[in-house]
């Protein structure tokens, strides 16, 4: 009976993970893999404003007041709850905090102390956005759209304490663009489009222009992970596959693929393949032996370059964001492998760059790897690391 048992719960389980599994499988070629998901784009708090100046969140308030924007309850991101104009009203209105009561010392009465808490535009320094994301993993390309933004307000306690930061309502983005064109173009110095640029340029200063289509390139640095998952204890890749570094250095100093300087990000004029030697090169070890009899030899260990030691791989990326209408892709267009690198004593010392592809040159040979060691590839992690920066 507990044999019988023991196997319907095991049978249970591996059908709750393969359901699982079906419903969040790892990026694959011909997959394409969307997400919803929400995020929050910061102010520049070191910007000074005349007292004459108006703020994005106040002139999206004031449009909501009159009706002509519609807002949502900020319970969920999918818009099913529109709010009233009295319920923003609330929101902003002036209001009472009731303070510790307190009792007069000369008549003994008790009283409590009212303190009336203006709403002040000027608190209002984050907006937040949900956003839709598609992953096309063919053709290394992700596609956004913004569906929505939302003034964020800080939320403190009676004694002052910060305790958070809420939205106070949900805009679509569609039905809110115009009126973000005309303050970004009033106030220049609160554009809310450059601060989502920046956000996607990944600390890269990448120049913002002011035009409706902002185009550039920014880089972005994804880690491999090992090839054991020692937390479920199973092997990602096995002990006679190729590591993906393998088939991209090998084909390098065969010369079937051609590999460029990692400064450039044009792909234009190749490197010869002789790069690979030197980037793959490891120097010798001299050690100093035979201590027993006191004699000074030198024994030569050359040691061999292992793939295992590239890890990290720096993507570069062509962000094109439509501001008339928040559309953002960002498409793969090169990649350059790390290596480490280890003193004599094999202890750990830095990271380089060896050389890159242009991602077009190996599309297949990184999709071919994905198919092969789908909890161990390199668009999955690509895919991970942009949904552990956001909320």
């Amino acid at each position: 009976m507990n044999a019988r048992r023991l196997i319907m719960v095991a049978y249970l389980c591996f059908t709750s993970l393969s359901a699982h599994a079906q419903k969040n499988p790892p990026p694959c070629p011909g997959t394409v893999w969307t997400n919803r998901v929400q995020r929050t784009v910061y102010l520049d708090t070191t910007i000074k404003h005349t007292m004459a100046d108006t703020t994005l969140a106040e002139v999206l308030t004031k449009l909501v007041l009159n009706k002509n924007l519609t807002p949502y309850s900020t319970i969920d991101n999918r818009f099913t709850t529109k709010l009233s104009s009295e319920q923003i009203l609330e929101k902003i209105s002036s209001h009472a905090d009731n303070a510790n009561q307190q009792e007069d010392p000369v008549t003994g009465s008790t009283n409590t102390r009212v303190v009336m808490h203006e709403f002040n535009y000027n608190t209002i320094r984050a907006y937040r956005l949900v956003e839709e994301w598609q992953y096309n993993v063919d053709e290394g390309k992700i596609d956004i759209q913004i569906l929505g933004i939302a003034p964020v307000v800080d939320v403190y306690g009676d004694e002052g304490n910060y305790r958070g930061s809420v939205g106070m309502y949900w805009l679509k983005y569609e039905d809110a663009k115009d009126a973000i064109a005309q303050f970004n173009t009033q106030h220049p110095k609160d554009n809310l489009n450059k601060l989502i640029w920046r956000s996607y340029c990944n600390g890269d200063a990448v120049p913002f222009n002011n035009g409706n289509i902002q185009t550039g390139v920014t880089s972005r640095t994804v880690v491999m992970p090992d090839t054991t998952d020692y937390y479920y204890h199973r092997k990602l890749v096995l002990y006679n596959d190729r590591l993906l570094s393998q088939s991209l250095i090998d084909g390098a100093r065969s010369g079937g693929i051609r590999i460029y300087d990692t400064n450039t990000r044009s792909y234009l004029i190749p490197l010869n393949k002789l790069v690979v030697d030197t980037t793959t090169y490891v120097k010798p070890d001299s050690i100093d032996l035979d201590t027993e009899t006191g004699i000074r030899s030198w024994k030569v260990i050359i040691r061999e370059f292992k793939y295992e030691w590239v890890t990290n791989y720096q993507l570069q990326q062509e962000v094109v964001f439509n501001t008339s209408t928040g559309a953002i892709s960002l498409l793969l267009k090169g990649i350059t492998p790390k290596r480490d690198y280890y003193d004599d004593a094999e202890n750990f010392i830095g990271r380089k760059s060896m050389f890159s592809f242009k991602y077009a040159d190996i599309k297949n040979i990184i999709n071919r790897y994905t198919m092969q060691h789908p909890l161990c590839n390199l668009p999955l992690e690509l895919w991970r690391g942009y949904f552990t920066e956001r909320e």
